[in-house]
């Protein structure tokens, strides 16, 4: 049964499509693929708990707030590079050797950015776009995140301002890692960044999407991926959602990978009031391989959820997962992970793993990990696991010296080390591992009394 409050919300989205498509100017072609998206998203309807893969989330606390619809105008720049400029200067930044775009609600800041539109080895080209010199769509737009089937991503199809489209030409092996940057103003409208990005044949690249917020606004950061792994390419992407506690993010992150291609993907979840990452991955070549890794951090009143699909599509792929959670307080958290395997896809070597600390006896997971098989010589396996901080290695700790929350917080960074440790980059490992110690010292010193 749909939720009377998600309808209202969807239903005012609906109604300032057309406010926002005209003050765009699109091309005729691009404003009917805007349409078309906008008329699945209708006939989709905001997702509701009883749809199963929503059992346990609810998006009634969205119309609270009622996060309005973008208005389609191009803002002043001086008004972006000044919400740019004040969250970069508050934020703690990975590397000052990063190649970096900034993008304020979706437009790009290039007085912000080190990353050049011009660069011949890392094109960053922004198409789909009113105004832009190329309108058309990038190779392969919609067809891993698919609109007809996901109200969140036809949503995004109907209003985002444009495709940033990023491609590692073959080959080449950038010296730093790329930071795209993208920033949320605050001001409790709509935001949808599209991402399409392309790991050519041979090439190595480090690729991190950092989500922020300015202060405690209440908006909706509705974001969706497309990756491409060529043959041979190595690609290593992070996922950081770092928003401010009242916002909202939903995130749609499809990878496509070709014969003897690597790609790992890291997702940081520490922000937000509500956060949800759908990460599908399809090996669609022999010789595929993908590590995901997650860790999700939450307290207070937070809700963090994560869905997880692994799609070995042909023989002799690899691929590993381990999501790990930290839930103090009334934490709300959710995983549901599905390793697929096709027919005639044999010599599948899979695992995954789904681990959960909880710090109160009030916080909460929901963990399901799945496999699907349906091919006779694979090696699968999976598995979850929900507990508190151990009793006896508290004792120890506090026999030495430590107090309570000191010994809590250590035994903490030692559950999520493994996640930490596997991140790329000395540089960007020690930047993301403090941010991480930060939020476990919150959850550490937030919690209630005994652990459940």
């Amino acid at each position: 049964m749909k939720s009377k409050a998600v309808a209202h919300l969807a239903e005012a989205w609906i109604q300032a499509f057309p406010a926002f498509a005209n003050a765009l100017d699109d091309a005729p072609g691009r404003r009917a693929q805007r349409e078309a998206a906008l008329a699945a998203f209708a006939e989709l309807g905001l997702p509701h708990r009883g749809l199963e893969d929503w059992r346990s989330t609810s998006l009634a606390v969205l119309e609270k707030h009622m996060p309005g619809a973008p208005s389609g105008e191009s803002p002043e720049e001086s008004s972006l590079l000044a919400t740019g400029r004040r969250v970069l200067d508050e934020a703690p930044l990975p590397g000052d050797d990063a190649l970096r775009a900034v993008f304020v609600d979706g437009h790009f800041c290039p007085a912000l950015s080190s990353l050049s539109r011009e660069d011949p080895a890392v094109r960053l080209t922004r198409v789909g776009a009113s105004g832009d010199s190329n309108s058309e769509l990038p190779a392969g737009f919609g067809e891993l995140a698919d609109a007809k089937s996901d109200a969140f991503v036809a949503l995004n199809a109907a209003f985002n301002p444009g495709v940033e489209s990023l491609e590692i030409t073959r080959d080449h092996a950038p010296s730093s890692p790329i930071h795209l940057a993208f920033i949320s103003s605050g001001s409790e409208r709509l935001c949808c960044p599209r991402l399409h990005i392309t790991g050519r044949r041979g090439s190595r690249a480090t690729v991190i999407l950092d989500f922020l917020s300015d202060g405690e606004g209440s908006g909706l950061v509705n974001s969706v991926s497309e990756i491409f792994v060529e043959e041979n390419a190595d690609l290593q992407c992070v996922v950081m959602e770092r928003e401010g506690e009242r916002a909202f993010h939903v995130d749609n992150f499809q990878a496509h990978q070709e014969r003897d291609s690597r790609l790992s993907v890291h997702t940081l979840s520490l922000g937000g009031a509500l956060l949800r990452n759908e990460l599908g991955v399809r090996l669609a070549g022999t010789g595929a391989e993908a590590d995901l890794r997650g860790l999700y951090l939450a307290s207070g009143n937070q809700h963090q959820d994560n869905h997880t699909r692994v799609d070995h599509a042909m023989p002799h792929t690899t691929s590993r997962e381990i999501y790990k959670g930290i839930l103090a307080e009334q934490a709300r958290g959710v995983f549901r992970g599905l390793i697929h395997v096709r027919p005639d896809a044999q010599k599948i070597d899979s695992t995954q793993s789904n681990m959960n600390l909880l710090l109160s006896d009030r916080s909460r997971i929901d963990t399901q990990p799945q496999l699907e098989i349906h091919a006779d010589d694979v090696k699968c396996s999976h598995g979850s696991t929900i507990g508190k901080l151990d009793e006896e290695a508290l004792f120890y700790l506090r026999s030495r010296g430590l107090d309570e929350a000191g010994a809590r917080a250590m035994l903490t960074r030692g559950f999520v080390a493994e996640i930490c440790d596997a991140l790329p980059g000395k540089a960007f490992r020690d930047f993301a591992s403090a941010l991480v110690l930060e939020k476990i010292t919150a959850c550490s010193n937030e919690t209630d009394g005994a652990p459940a």
